[in-house]
């Protein structure tokens, strides 16, 4: 005889309507696992040999949890990163950045091209004197990739002032 509720509906009906799994379902955590492998480490000295299959289970866990634990600790450093990122824009006043990095960065990018600038005139000058005779192609080679090295080197750090001028005024 089946078991009916008051609303006429059976054991059977309420089974075929819920997921027996997904109701006690329960996020794998490190503890879980630490927990699980505990267990499993008693079952093994209680199996002694015969335990062979239980140690390779108990090796997977072991990588489980030190995964977890690594997951874990990268989500709370990122955590606390976003808390430390937010409490340093609410003290600049919701700027990304403090008003002294963009000076001290556009000092220094100011060098980088004024070093850049100085090599590509040093070079050209060089290549004007140097009359590059048979044979010296390496030479010119090599020095047609030092001077394009320098002037793109130049024109990223040009790039590079454009942003932090932009992210000053923001």
């Amino acid at each position: 005889m089946k078991n009916i509720s008051r609303d006429g509906s059976s054991a059977a009906d309420h089974e075929s309507r819920t997921s027996f799994v997904h109701s006690f379902e329960k996020p794998i955590t490190a503890k879980r696992i630490e927990r699980a492998l505990n267990r499993l480490s008693e079952i093994i000295v209680t199996l002694g040999e015969e335990g062979e299959r239980a140690i390779l289970i108990y090796e997977r866990l072991e990588t489980e949890l030190a995964a977890r634990r690594a997951r874990e600790q990268r989500i709370a450093e990122i955590s606390e990163r976003a808390k430390r990122a937010k409490a340093s824009r609410a003290m600049n006043g919701g700027k990304l950045m403090d008003d002294s990095f963009p000076e001290s960065a556009r000092e220094q990018i100011d060098e980088a091209i004024a070093f850049h600038e100085a090599n590509i005139e040093a070079i050209e000058a060089g290549r004007l004197r140097h009359q590059f005779k048979a044979g010296d192609e390496p030479w010119r080679d090599m020095t047609d990739q030092f001077l394009n090295h320098h002037k793109r080197s130049k024109e990223l750090h040009q790039r590079l002032r454009k942003l932090v001028d932009e992210s000053r005024d923001h």
